[in-house]
């Protein structure tokens, strides 16, 4: 009976293989690359074309001398490789509490040596290292008056209510005539100008001034002391007229705390004539005192942040605008070009030196630049506490209004001009003076709103969030390079650079925080953790950044080993057939107290750990897989401590395409 069996065909099933041995960054898009990453954890492409983990942070929190923290640190920056911040209301520079401004976040820009503080519209002196105001005002105080003279205004230093001669009868046979003379004399280069009278009358026994060390010597300012054991005062005039009775002699504490604030002040040198009687002697003491009353006088006007060459606007009583100080007396101030005449006392005179409200602000060309509302504003050269200041020169002041739509959203100063963006137009102002300044409108994709902080140089290259999408400018059309991103939508963020990449803080929409790092070099993205970056801190040697009251340097120490990951979009492999994947050889160097495991899927379903190893030495690893039949395959990789992926390969059989 012949054989009627079918011949044996073996199988024609072909295995292939895959191998990574360049690693793209994270990609959220659609079909990525093989090799490019559906998400990633603390990873950087700081040794290309291997992945690795981000460097160890460092915590460089400021600490106070005495121990403990800094409470609610809200902002920081650095100039000169010194540390600028806010605690609470504190300003510090350099370890230095400098004054207080208002809680919150802050932009700072630095203008010759002025350390200016935004919106508190304060500066830090770099030279005196002082916090002082870039507004300024004065006005003189309720009750008293200023007169005009020319181009000079001259304001009362104080309130003067009666002047007086006075000669006291001093017995003083208890006291050594050394003493009462040495006493004497320690007023006598006091003086002032004026006449009047001044008596005290009744029975006195000792009347003196109190304390040597209780009168201000600039000033000549001090209070009558009578003590407690003279008798027989009714009462105490200026010029016959009763003021307040004295039926208890007062003590020093008495009148410098009384609520009528009257004192005495010294306008002429102190005399004594001595007549010795046996067993004692009498010393008259002559002298002239202004009568003032203390609740009515002005501050020096030279010890305001006004300065000669400051333009300024006058208020009240007299209305001027665009003013400059020519000027400044103790309390006097007098202006370029300007004639009051001779006028008689007013008592409503106010100056300002004014800062217009600004939004957004950086520093270009050694001028304050800054933007709100409808405006563009430069302050004067040098001098960021004069924006009004239009005299014709080079070193002017500049203000321009602009006529597009929308508010600003930032301002950065690039390539020799400054940047003001809205969402979707961008204003570049180049030039070298006022007079030269021209500005220019192009309607290309802006910073975002709430991005204004993502805008950093690196290289002449300006990268910032826009609406769309991540941009790198570099004088013509912005190329997005957040495409990345996919369809996620991102509505604040915050940038920084190492020098070398680019740092970015970024809050999705609806979601969380997360902090990406791009790499000009290779083009690559890599995201690193979920922190919210308030402030980067760029220093000379290296980045740090702000985030949860807290400092942190990105390339520091004390960190430790931290998890990483890096999860592999989908491999498929270039066809549309069906898969067994069966074997993965992956190639890493472990360091020692370090661990890595890898972990698969199929068809978007559930994680299976397929291997875990501990560190030792650089090898390369198969790791058998359970050949099941897949469209898409996933391997994630993950761990704890340093660790470096130098490879990855893959093995597989197609079958049919259902």
């Amino acid at each position: 009976m012949a054989d009627l069996s079918l011949p044996y065909l073996p199988p024609q099933t072909t295995r292939q293989k895959r191998q990574l041995v360049q690693f793209g960054g994270v990609n959220y898009g659609e079909q990525p690359a093989a090799g490019e990453l559906a998400e990633s954890l603390n990873l950087s492409t700081r040794l290309w074309p291997s992945l690795s983990q981000r460097e160890e942070r460092g915590d460089a929190t400021p600490v106070p001398e005495e121990g403990g923290a800094y409470a609610g640190i809200t902002a920081a920056f650095a100039w000169a490789g010194k540390l600028v911040w806010v605690s609470g209301t504190n300003l510090y520079y350099n370890g230095q509490n400098v004054g207080t401004v208002e809680a919150g976040e802050k932009q700072f820009a630095v203008v010759n040596t002025k350390l200016c503080v935004w919106p508190d519209k304060k500066y830090i002196d770099l030279e005196s290292n002082t916090l002082r105001e870039l507004e300024e005002s004065y006005q003189n105080a309720a009750g008293t008056t200023a007169s005009y003279e020319d181009n000079t205004i001259t304001f009362e230093e104080f309130h003067k209510v009666g002047t007086a001669e006075q000669q006291l009868s001093n017995f003083t046979s208890n006291i050594t005539d050394e003493y009462v003379r040495n006493f004497i004399r320690t007023y006598s280069s006091i003086t002032w100008e004026g006449n009047g009278e001044y008596r005290l009358s009744g029975d006195i026994k000792q009347v003196s001034v109190h304390g040597a060390d209780e009168i201000n010597n600039e000033t000549g300012r001090c209070a009558l002391f009578l003590d407690n054991n003279s008798t027989g005062i009714e009462n105490f005039k200026i010029q016959s007229e009763e003021v307040y009775s004295l039926n208890t002699p007062p003590t020093w504490e008495d009148l410098t705390t009384d609520p009528d604030g009257y004192y005495a002040k010294f306008k002429g040198g102190a005399e004594e004539e001595t007549e010795y009687n046996n067993p004692g002697y009498i010393t008259y003491i002559r002298f002239s005192v202004d009568i003032i009353d203390g609740k009515l006088g002005n501050e020096p006007v030279n010890a305001t942040d006004f300065k000669v060459g400051d333009v300024v606007k006058l208020s009240g009583s007299v209305e001027r605008d665009g003013v400059k100080i020519e000027s400044i007396g103790r309390y006097s101030i007098s202006f370029e070009g300007e004639d009051f005449g001779s006028h008689g006392t007013y008592s409503d005179i106010k100056i300002e030196r004014l800062v217009p409200d600004m939004d957004f602000i950086c520093e270009s060309e050694n001028r304050l630049w800054g933007c709100g509302g409808k405006t563009i504003y430069a302050s004067a050269l040098g001098d960021p506490t004069n924006f009004n200041d239009f005299s014709g020169v080079s070193t002017d002041s500049y203000s321009v209004a602009v006529g597009t739509d929308g508010d600003f959203t930032g301002c950065v100063a690039y390539s020799g001009g400054v940047l003001f963006f809205k969402e979707n137009v961008l204003h570049k102002v180049i030039g070298s003076y006022p007079a030269e300044y021209a500005i220019y409108t192009y309607a290309i994709p802006g910073i975002q709103a709430g991005c204004e902080k993502s805008a950093v140089v690196i290289n002449e290259v300006l990268y910032y969030k826009g609406r769309n999408g991540v941009y790198a400018y570099t004088g013509g059309t912005p190329v997005n390079i957040g495409r990345y991103f996919g369809s996620r939508r991102f509505e604040q963020a915050v940038g920084g650079t190492d020098g070398a990449k680019y740092y970015l803080s970024m809050k999705e929409e609806g979601g969380g925080w997360g902090l990406w790092v791009y790499d000009p070099a290779t083009g690559l993205w890599m995201r690193e953790d979920g922190t919210q970056v308030v402030d980067f801190i760029e220093f000379p040697d290296g980045l740090e950044f702000l985030s949860e009251n807290k400092i942190y340097a990105v390339s520091g120490s004390g960190e430790g080993n931290f998890p990483w990951s890096a999860q592999f979009a989908p491999f498929y492999d270039g066809t549309q057939s069906r898969k067994r994947h069966n074997k993965l050889l992956v190639r890493l160097d472990l360091s020692a107290g370090a661990w890595a495991q890898i972990e698969v899927r199929r068809d978007n379903g559930l994680w299976t750990k397929v291997w875990k190893q501990t560190g030792r030495r650089r090898n390369s690893y198969m790791v058998p897989v359970l050949p099941l039949r897949c469209d898409s395959f996933e391997v994630r990789l993950s761990g704890e401590g340093p660790c470096i992926i130098r490879g990855l390969t893959w093995e597989y059989a197609t079958g049919s395409e259902v």
